[in-house]
Formats: structure tokens, sequence, C-alpha cells
């Protein structure tokens, strides 16, 4: 059995706001805050395609990036203004576009 243990620590500023929220809450040393999870789960040896799945807030995207640090992918921001294919990056040919695109269904341009 295969598993990950992930370590967050989050330090802030401390400020007179957060101080009264912590003391609202029993929150020990507010501007340092540190969590852990473990999670034991199997991975085949060999494999191309999973999927994390949880409720919101419930650390996808913590496992993710923890576990896939070089593969992870971060949301792409769209040029405003620019077309599907111009927002690919620059390097790529038209036929590596048209791959991509096909890839994923979108084989055929609209019509109408």
């Amino acid at each position: 059995m295969q598993g990950v243990n992930i370590i967050k620590q989050s330090s802030v500023k401390k400020t007179a706001r957060l101080v009264q929220l912590a003391g609202m809450f029993d929150i020990d040393d507010p501007a340092n805050q540190k969590e852990s999870w473990f999670f034991d789960f199997e991975l085949p040896d060999k494999w191309n395609v999973g999927a994390i799945v949880g409720a919101s807030g419930s650390g996808k995207t913590t496992i993710a990036k923890h576990m896939f640090p070089n593969d992870y992918i971060e949301p792409f921001v769209w040029q405003a203004g620019l077309s599907v294919v111009d927002n690919f990056p620059k390097g790529l040919s038209i036929q590596e576009i048209i791959a991509a695109l096909s890839s994923v269904g979108f084989s055929s341009p609209h019509r109408g």
C-alpha cells in the first residue's frame, strides 16, 4: 500500500484583527498554522489516466500538486480578443494545433 503525507504550513503577519478572531475561535498561534494529512492508496505500476475525486474543499488540488509537481497544469489564462487557435503556444505548428483539437473532439469547424 502506498501513501502520501502532506504537510501545509501558513505563516501570516500577526495583526490585532487576526488575534481577535483567533481568540473567538480558540485558535493557538493564529499567525503560524500547520495542518497535515495522510492518504493511503494504491497506484498501479503503469498508468496514464487518473482522477482525484472528492467534495469541494477536500484537498484534491493539494494532493495533485504534491504528488505530481512536474505534471500539474495550472489554469490557462485566455488572451482576450484572440481565437482558440491563436491562444495555443507560438511554437506549435498548425498541424499540431489541429491534432490537439481533434484529440478532444474538435475535429471540424462549426459552420453557420
